[in-house]
């Protein structure tokens, strides 16, 4: 995935034409970085019945979404609606280049600007020290109900916006 020489990416608000892309990345990286931590049965209830549907259903109820893209190609994705971040994902091939931390902020500041002073989020166990890093807290690991009804371990987690002063600078 990553082109000699070049780590540059961009990070834009997800359009309905970007659904396809969005599912393939969130396919791939709950596949390649969370099987250490839940079962193939588990995985497969969390992505395995995903279509592009499902992604532009989700923009047009209000949810907010940005797409990290080198050249064509999508490399994560984040989701934000009211005071939950609903999804930071990011493809297997794109860890280690600032990609979740710069679609984090992107959900973040959008909270920000709406007028929120904190958010939540259920963090899939592999995710946690991430989030941990940029801030968030949690408590004791709890069940996470997916939309097909499945329960699989995560951990609640929020952070506190207005002790982070970088999302009151950026624009």
């Amino acid at each position: 995935m990553r082109e000699a020489g070049s780590d540059a990416f961009t990070v834009r608000a997800a359009r309905p034409e970007d659904a396809a892309a969005i599912m393939s990345v969130h396919q791939a990286s709950v596949r390649g970085l969370c099987a250490a931590f839940y079962s193939d049965e588990q995985i497969d209830a969390w992505v395995g019945h995903k279509t592009p549907d499902d992604y532009v259903r989700s923009l047009g109820a209000g949810e907010r979404m940005w797409v990290a893209w080198h050249g064509p190609q999508a490399l994560g994705f984040a989701a934000q609606k009211g005071d939950e971040i609903r999804a930071v994902y990011v493809h297997p091939d794109g860890g280690g280049r600032g990609i979740g931390r710069r679609l984090l902020r992107a959900a973040e500041k959008a909270a920000w600007d709406d007028g929120l002073r904190s958010v939540h989020l259920d963090a899939s166990l592999n995710a946690v020290p991430f989030y941990e890093r940029m801030g968030y807290r949690g408590g004791p690991i709890a069940p996470h109900r997916l939309q097909n009804g499945t329960l699989i371990p995560s951990m609640p987690m929020s952070k506190d916006l207005g002790s982070d002063r970088s999302i009151e600078r950026k624009t």
